[in-house]
C-alpha cells in the first residue's frame, strides 16, 4: 500500500465499493467470462487464501495454486522463465511471500520486472495483474481492507 498513491487507493476503494453495490444488489460481478487466477503462497494462509481465491471468483476467474515443490521451479527454474511462463495463462497472479525479512518484497518485484520485461519484449501479449497478497515489508490486501472499515465506519480516513 506505500507504494501506491492515495489517488490510487482511492480509486480502489472506489471499486471495491462498486463491487460491494452490486453483490448486495445481486447484479453480477463477473468481467472475465474465463480466465485463471494464479496464486503463489510461500507461506501458509488461511484467509488471505480464501479471500484471494474469492475475489478472483467474484470477478469470473478460476483460481490455481502454484507448487513450487511441483514444478520446474524445484528443478532449478529461475524466477524470471517461471513468472513469463504462468503469465502465458494468468490473468492475475497473487504472491504471499513473508517468511524472511528482505526476501518477499524483493522476490516480488524481480517477478514483476520479469514480467514487464516479457511484456515489452513481445514475449508476453498481455501482462496479468500482480498482487502482494503480503511481503515482509507490507500486508496492503489486509491494510486496504482495514483503511476501507474505517473509511465506512468513522466516514473517512481523516476522521
Amino acid at each position: 500500500t506505500w507504494e501506491k498513491t492515495r489517488d490510487e487507493l482511492e480509486a480502489v476503494f472506489t471499486v471495491a465499493d462498486t463491487l460491494r453495490y452490486l453483490r448486495e444488489n445481486n447484479i453480477s460481478t463477473k468481467i472475465f467470462d474465463s480466465g485463471l487466477g494464479i496464486s503463489l503462497f510461500r507461506d501458509n494462509s488461511t484467509r488471505t487464501r480464501f479471500s484471494f481465491a474469492s475475489a478472483c471468483n467474484l470477478l469470473g476467474l478460476e483460481v490455481q495454486d502454484l507448487d513450487e515443490g511441483k514444478s520446474q521451479i524445484s528443478h532449478g527454474e529461475t524466477v524470471r522463465e517461471t513468472a513469463n511462463m504462468i503469465s502465458f495463462m494468468a490473468d492475475i497472479i497473487g504472491i504471499r511471500d513473508d517468511m524472511y525479512i528482505g526476501k518477499g518484497n524483493a522476490y516480488m518485484h524481480e517477478v514483476s520486472e520479469s514480467v514487464q520485461e516479457g511484456y515489452k519484449d513481445g514475449v508476453l501479449e498481455q501482462r496479468p495483474t500482480l498482487v502482494n497478497l503480503q511481503c515482509d515489508i507490507d500486508h496492503p490486501t489486509q491494510a486496504m481492507a482495514d483503511a476501507l472499515h474505517l473509511i465506512h465506519e468513522f466516514g473517512g480516513i481523516e476522521n
